[in-house]
């Protein structure tokens, strides 16, 4: 019975070692690390779910893309046009270029009446689409919206007839940064 009786000990020991729970101060420095913890990985989350363009783009302003080391950066995409700046030509195919979280060119524009080709090159591995809207912003109906897609890749995107006037067009998970204006006449 005494080594039984040791063993009883010992496990009541451990019990009662196990049941003390930590000083007070230890539970709140857990806390707050915990606390820490928690709201970096909600950034990683929050960066994986945009693609990590956030990492890549840190402390920008919304209408200020990023641009690699050493090149200059892009031009803002914005539906107004700078003075001076026109669209090009009419036309029933163009050139889309995603790059820099930016379209270019900023302007588009197509013949009334005639479906339009849109080759849409995404130049990085960002996911980018188009989205084009009547009127002069993204509260206008949806006349046409591309496949999102994971770059480098390019995509020819069949545009419907469309009536004259001016259109807004946009990249659906970049709408701030990548605006554009479409005009079919």
């Amino acid at each position: 019975m005494d080594e039984l009786t040791t063993r009883m000990e010992r496990a009541a020991a451990e019990v009662a070692e196990r049941a003390v729970g930590p000083a007070p101060d230890d539970l709140l420095r857990r806390g707050r690390r915990q606390r820490r913890r928690h709201a970096a990985a909600a950034v990683l989350l929050a960066l994986a779910l945009a693609g990590g363009v956030v990492a890549a783009v840190p402390l920008l302003r919304p209408w200020q893309p990023a641009a690699p080391a050493g090149m200059p950066p892009a031009t803002p995409s914005t539906a107004t046009l700078a003075p001076g700046q026109r669209c090009p030509a009419r036309a029933t195919t163009a050139r889309l270029t995603a790059n820099h979280i930016a379209f270019h060119p900023v302007c588009l524009a197509a013949v009334a009446g005639k479906a339009f080709t849109l080759t849409f090159d995404n130049n990085e591995p960002v996911v980018h689409n188009i989205a084009i809207f009547r009127g002069s912003n993204a509260e206008g109906a949806v006349v046409f919206r591309g496949q999102i897609f994971r770059g480098p890749k390019v995509v020819q995107e069949q545009v419907p007839a469309l009536r004259a006037g001016d259109y807004f067009f946009h990249c659906d998970v970049h709408p701030h940064l990548m605006q554009g204006k479409f005009v079919v006449s």
